[in-house]
């Protein structure tokens, strides 16, 4: 029998204090946060690749 293991981000307030009982919506703004994270920096490492951001002369 395995055991299901699920996703458990860091919650932090505006101070960084460590959230411990936080709330559905502290975890869904975090989750959208990351996932942002994820698909701006897979953008632009695609879009760099392009020479989108190369300074033309």
């Amino acid at each position: 029998m395995s055991e299901k293991i699920l996703p458990r981000p860091v919650i932090r307030d505006g101070n960084g204090k460590l959230i411990k009982d936080h709330t559905p919506r502290d975890f869904y703004l975090k989750l959208q946060e990351e996932i942002f994270e994820v698909i701006f920096r897979r953008v632009n490492e695609k879009n760099e690749k392009r020479g989108y951001f190369k300074e033309s002369d």
